[in-house]
């Protein structure tokens, strides 16, 4: 297990391949890594992708923006220079990866495609396209509270700006 805190490099690609490379130099034959901006990636998903993985030398869970939401990849053909240099947090790593494999003359695991959560956008377009997720009932919860807060700071706002007339300067003397 290697999350964010146990990371070594200065961008996410540096940090991503370390990662793999840690747990390859502790004597792992296959490491799967989950993203986790994907709220629809199932126990089943992820239990393919490490059965998968046994006999794939790569498995990938594509994201429909081109992205992955998972990798899974054996050692044998793991290059970290050649990781290093994909273009990581693209709409074009997925087909990089798959290219990758092909050069490596191994086969490639694709697993169903899912939405990945990047942006607020892809975010609200999820819970308004899925409206019985618990992220969703959390973001409609969050909106309703929104809306009774919002009443309320303002109008604590306009008394305390109706405060600000009042002029607490001494008269002039004389």
């Amino acid at each position: 297990w290697v999350d964010e805190h146990q990371q070594i490099g200065i961008d996410f690609s540096s940090r991503f391949v370390n990662a793999f490379q840690r747990l390859f130099d502790k004597g792992y034959e296959n490491v799967v890594s989950i993203g986790n901006d994907c709220p629809d990636l199932t126990h089943q998903l992820l239990q393919d992708a490490i059965e998968k993985v046994q006999t794939k030398k790569l498995v990938l869970g594509p994201s429909r923006d081109g992205g992955i939401y998972l990798l899974g990849i054996n050692r044998n053909i793991f290059d970290i220079t050649k990781f290093q240099e994909l273009p990581w947090q693209t709409a074009r790593l997925q087909q990089s990866l798959e290219k990758y494999v092909q050069l490596e003359e191994e086969d490639c695991y694709l697993l169903d495609k899912l939405n990945d959560l990047d942006f607020c956008k892809d975010v609200f377009d999820y819970v308004r396209l899925n409206p019985s997720t618990i992220i969703s009932r959390f973001f409609e919860a969050i909106k309703l509270s929104i809306r009774i807060i919002i009443p309320v700071v303002n109008d604590f706002i306009r008394s305390l700006l109706s405060y600000s007339y009042v002029n607490f300067r001494a008269p002039p003397s004389v």
